[in-house]
């Protein structure tokens, strides 16, 4: 598990809102990354790397509104 992150229980991942990350995307690019990186040819990522990011993305967004001053109309 990658330090800092929150883990979730699988009743937790069944009831949440839907995923703020494009998996898909997130697989495509991460296999890049490690091909062009690492000496050994990943195929595959597991699902808990994607529970990891999804609650750090959250995570993220969650810590950029608290920061919002409490005018305005555009979050920055």
């Amino acid at each position: 598990m990658i330090e800092g992150t929150v883990e979730t229980t699988t009743e937790e991942a069944r009831t949440r809102s839907p995923t703020v990350i494009n998996r898909a995307a997130v697989r495509r690019f991460i296999l890049q990354y490690a091909g062009r990186t690492r000496r050994h040819r990943y195929t595959q990522v597991a699902p808990a790397v994607y529970d990891e990011l999804e609650a750090q993305v959250r995570e993220a967004c969650r810590r950029l509104v608290h920061r919002q001053p409490s005018k305005g109309k555009t979050i920055r």
